[in-house]
């Protein structure tokens, strides 16, 4: 019988190849682990929460400072709709109440501002990046979502949590407010509460599972 021998070199290569071979296999696993985690703790969060979304006509500054103005005068007619609200079930109950009324608060704010853009309003599921509000860090994923389309609803966003109302319009504001923080230990479990506490390294593990999801 012949025996081969593959020399020393030879034999460093392939042991090289199969480290790295066994670290990218590792690191796969490790991620797409990590992802169906978050996957499932964001879900547990969307279950409970309702975002608002309002599109622009158009990036231009006239066009972007409708869809500031519109996003206030929303925030301001909603929050007394919501403001005894204990539910996202509840929520959107009263939004879809009230969204006749909401549309056309919305629509006078475009007229106040000298537009004549068409404004239109819907509740449907849709995909939002990481976000910080205030001082908390929500992971991406599907969310309800109260929408506003201003035109052609091809200009920049602009999002918050609509329920519970952490809508604020400096999104640097770091707020300390007790009956928002009171409404979120309320209405989530003890640990989705704990995940989205702003801190960096949460902020870290949503960036990376935001992509890593998007290359699954």
């Amino acid at each position: 019988k012949a025996i081969i021998y593959l020399g020393d070199d030879c034999f460093m290569k392939i042991t090289k190849r199969y480290i790295i071979l066994s670290a990218i296999i590792a690191f796969f696993a490790t991620s797409v682990f990590m992802n169906v985690r978050l996957y499932n703790e964001q879900k547990g969060i969307a279950e409970k929460i309702v975002r608002f979304h309002v599109r622009a006509n158009s990036d231009s500054d006239f066009d972007q400072n409708v869809k500031l103005y519109v996003r206030d005068a929303v925030l301001d007619y909603t929050e007394e709709i919501l403001k005894n609200s204990s539910s996202k079930e509840e929520s959107i109950e009263l939004l879809n109440e009230n969204i006749d009324s909401i549309t056309k608060a919305a629509q006078n704010a475009v007229y106040e501002k000298n537009s004549n853009f068409e404004v239109r309003t819907n509740i449907k599921e849709e995909y939002f990046p990481v976000r910080d509000y205030g001082e908390f860090v929500f992971p991406a994923g599907m969310y309800t979502s109260f929408v506003i389309e201003i035109g052609s609803g091809k200009g920049a966003n602009w999002w918050c949590v609509m329920y519970p109302q952490l809508c604020f319009v400096d999104e640097a504001v770091v707020t300390d407010d007790e009956k928002t923080n009171s409404e979120l230990k309320n209405i989530l479990t003890k640990e989705e509460y704990n995940l989205i506490t702003k801190d960096d390294d949460i902020k870290v593990k949503f960036k990376i599972g935001e992509a890593i999801g998007k290359i699954f």
